[in-house]
């Protein structure tokens, strides 16, 4: 019978050679495989000659890369270096550049962290902003919500019907003279940011009631729940959530864990109608808990239509 070194049974990946032990009796020594250096594969993209290298890490932000503790400077520094050859500069005179930095799927990531239900949370994902936190331009995907607004600036009917219509539950802004009519659904972002920047400028000192009356992202969550996001302010909230992908997905897993019941429901093995309108209830809010009997009733017809579409969703089927 064979005697190993230490007692310890090789792998079949480990080598074996004839030796002694401190005693001077043969035995079998153990030598690890050796280390076998895998090249790493970076992404390539095309960059104009107009952009900087800080524009690049802006824009890589945005789709998820991962710079780790390094500052926007550092991170930048490192991509010109990589990409340098000789006295030429690619990111200068516009060329494909490689990027050495790994590119993160966050959504995945907070799945796992979570242990929620992948097809729960696609399905409402894709409700809130088909699955997309920036626009085209690279604007953070906004919704700006006027009822809310009018709650949070503690508006009176007279003042908010200077500005705001609302027809066939459809929002409209009316502008500060009351003769403009801007449509405020969910794929009019132009404007949308124009009645946030709007209400900025109007009331310079109640930015954080203009912000938390936002939602925001990939989950459109909603600038009022930005301390369970984690963010000290919903201005905060705002500012990082335009800056990054990861700031999305991160404050949207500590909304997640901030309510103990949306988590169990996106946990579930197979989601029924119940969880799917509690869901809804955790995002759009409670009509069990609104006093307003017009809001009640509003919530009830707006959770109920965001449950039959998680459900359908969730199912696969077609609209």
């Amino acid at each position: 019978m064979r005697e190993y070194e230490n007692g310890k049974i090789p792998t079949d990946a480990e080598k074996l050679t004839s030796g002694r032990d401190k005693d001077g009796k043969p035995v079998i020594r153990i030598q690890k495989p050796d280390t076998v250096i895998i090249p790493i594969k970076h992404d390539i993209i095309l960059v104009n000659s107009n952009q900087t290298s800080l524009d690049i890490v802006a824009k890589l932000k945005k789709q998820g890369y991962d710079f780790g503790s390094l500052t926007d400077a550092q991170a930048a520094d490192q991509i010109t270096k990589h990409n340098k050859k000789n006295s030429d500069d690619p990111i200068k005179t516009g060329a494909n550049i490689e990027i050495p930095f790994p590119k993160v799927d966050h959504k995945a990531r907070i799945i796992g962290n979570l242990g929620v239900n992948e097809k729960i949370m696609n399905a409402k994902l894709t409700i809130e902003a088909n699955s997309q936190g920036y626009n085209d331009d690279g604007t953070l995907k906004i919704r700006f919500e006027p009822k809310t607004f009018k709650k949070q600036m503690n508006m009176s009917e007279a003042d908010y019907g200077k500005h705001f219509k609302e027809i066939n539950n459809i929002f409209y802004f009316k502008g500060e003279d009351g003769k403009q009519l801007l449509k405020l659904e969910h794929n009019d972002q132009e404007n949308m940011r124009k009645v946030m920047n709007w209400a900025i400028e109007k009331y310079p000192n109640k930015e954080s009631a203009v912000y938390n009356s936002v939602s925001m992202g990939i989950a459109q969550t909603m600038g009022y729940n930005a301390s369970d996001s984690g963010f000290a302010s919903s201005k905060e909230m705002f500012t990082k959530m335009s800056q990054s992908l990861a700031s999305q997905y991160e404050g949207y897993a500590n909304f997640i864990k901030s309510k103990p019941r949306l988590l169990e429901n996106l946990k579930s093995k197979d989601l029924t109608i119940q969880q799917a309108y509690e869901i809804a209830a955790a995002h759009n809010g409670d009509p069990n808990i609104e006093k307003d009997p017009e809001k009640k009733k509003t919530l009830y017809i707006r959770n109920e239509r965001y449950a039959q579409e998680l459900m359908r969703l969730y199912k696969g089927e077609p609209n």
